[in-house]
């Protein structure tokens, strides 16, 4: 397996669920908060190339730190690099639901098991 495989493999994924029904969540907002040097600017850079992050405000970017979830809940973060990661789930509207956050989330290789897939980081939002 060449070093760009495992690279590409490195990812961040999950299910945001609602605590109290235990239903899958769609449309809810999940951002990278903070994650390894390597990955700061690489993210720092496509903020610049896109006229983002000026003036000191920080703008996500979907596909590099801001996602949303599928209908079935699950969101996915890829072609990270090794390190730890800091997440943030919310609802993209008002909503009597708490955000959550992750925290020292590990991103490592998995092995050369191509079949291999990363550890699960799921989010439960809690109702207020």
């Amino acid at each position: 397996m060449t070093l760009s495989e495992r690279y590409n493999r490195l990812s961040i994924a999950g299910v945001v669920t609602r605590a109290d029904t235990e239903m899958a969540l769609e449309n809810a907002r999940i951002e990278i908060v903070q994650g390894p040097e390597q990955y700061e600017v690489w993210r720092r850079s496509k903020q610049a190339v896109s006229g983002m992050g000026q003036a000191g405000i920080v703008k996500r970017i979907v596909g590099v730190d801001l996602t949303f979830s599928r209908t079935d809940g699950t969101y996915r973060f890829l072609n990270l690099p090794a390190g730890t990661y800091d997440l943030r789930c919310s609802m993209k509207r008002p909503t009597r639901l708490v955000p959550a956050t992750l925290e020292a989330i590990e991103v490592t290789e998995t092995g050369d098991d191509e079949n291999s897939l990363p550890p699960m980081t799921n989010f439960v939002l809690q109702v207020r």
